[in-house]
């Protein structure tokens, strides 16, 4: 969970408002563009998880806000132009502002759909690494680890930042990464394991592994409303997806790539337990394959295959809330969430899982808060 204002604030009447600023490089175009409307996207299983889409008036005070294709420097532009984005809340009891950063998006597209509007899409910032191919296949140094290789591989101007719990080890030296930057990245991520983010400030980021047993840093609970609050929280009926993507066996593959006498080494994972346990009667078996030479151990395949087995279950049962805006909120966040209250006082639902997906409004005209959250 991000810094911002504590839930007792935005519980209650608070004003809300977003400040985007646009810059190229080091330089600053725009302190603030001015905002219509706007909503950040987050998804957890997409390669670029954060997108951005806003609307901005086409004209203020003589200026126009839709770029000329050879005005390079214009804050909109789509030459490299990134819009930070900001949301702060301010308590209306105590006049206290709370700033919440929520990243770093590079523009991709502007167009004037609608006559004096100009709409904005933009992604998060490991859009700028799967942009940024590599001229040429290139190998791991000599004597790089996963951690030095992931810094190496990283576009210049792009910060790195890495989870202290995280283990470093040697890279083999016998693989090839392809022209795919981002593919690259993603396999060293894959292989650690981790996951690979972008944080508020827009650097990419490894993160730990998600835990089976989290604390959750919010208690969402169904019909929860203030007298001053107009999107009461909505808990939805937990949404199974498609068998699609949703394994519960996994079976990894590793290769001893600097050893070729060593036999191949391999590791599995099962999901024994719940409806989607192995089991003739519940969900059946689905048996999933994954292989890296960045692999080289049957320990190293067994924690590879256990978090693919996790991750994907994760999917498989996505519960859908409406809720007052929380900038704070984003993806990984450990969210517990009820609904039902019984007239004992207990809860009919009521489970932690983490968030997934989502959308976050930039304005108060935008509408509720969006969220899911996996508990699968």
């Amino acid at each position: 969970m991000l810094s911002g204002a504590p839930s007792d604030v935005l519980a209650g009447a608070c004003g809300y408002r977003t400040e985007i600023a646009s810059w190229r490089g080091p330089t600053l175009l725009a302190s603030l563009v001015p905002l219509t409307s706007g909503r950040l996207m987050f998804k957890a299983d997409q390669d670029i998880p954060d997108t951005l889409s806003i609307t901005v008036p086409r004209i203020v005070d003589g200026f126009d806000w839709m770029p000329d294709e050879n005005d390079y420097l214009h804050p909109l532009a789509k030459m490299g132009q990134e819009l930070v984005v900001r949301v702060i809340v301010t308590s209306a009891l105590t006049n206290v502002e709370y700033v919440t950063v929520r990243g770093r998006y590079q523009i991709q597209d502007v167009e004037e759909q609608t006559p004096g509007l100009v709409t904005v899409a933009a992604s998060g910032m490991l859009q700028v690494v799967a942009d940024d191919k590599l001229p040429t296949p290139t190998v791991p140094r000599t004597g790089g680890t996963f951690f030095s290789e992931f810094r190496r591989l990283m576009p210049s101007g792009l910060g790195v930042a890495i989870d202290p719990s995280l283990t470093d080890r040697a890279c083999p030296q016998s693989l090839a990464w392809s022209e795919d930057r981002l593919a690259a990245l993603q396999s060293l991520a894959e292989a650690m394991p981790a996951l690979l983010r972008n944080d508020a400030t827009g650097q990419a980021m490894l993160r730990a592994p998600l835990a089976d047993n989290p604390t959750p840093v919010i208690t969402i609970s169904d019909g929860e409303i203030s007298p001053t609050n107009k999107y009461p929280v909505l808990v939805g009926k937990t949404q199974k997806q498609t068998r699609e993507g949703v394994y519960n066996y996994w079976v990894v593959h590793g290769t001893s790539t600097d050893d070729p006498t060593r036999p191949p080494v391999s590791g599995s994972a099962i999901q024994t337990t719940g409806p989607f346990a192995v089991d003739p009667q519940g969900f059946r078996t689905r048996l999933a394959f994954f292989a890296s030479p960045l692999l080289t151990t049957d320990a190293q395949c067994q924690l590879a295959a256990q978090t693919r087995l996790r991750n994907g279950l994760r999917l498989a049962a996505v519960v859908p809330i409406t809720m007052a805006p929380d900038p704070r909120l984003e993806l990984d966040d450990a969210a517990r969430v009820r609904s039902g209250l019984r007239s004992d006082g207990s809860w009919g639902f009521d489970t932690i899982g983490y968030v997934v997906g989502g959308e976050l409004p930039l304005t108060i005209d935008d509408g509720a808060m969006r969220l899911d959250v996996g508990v699968g």
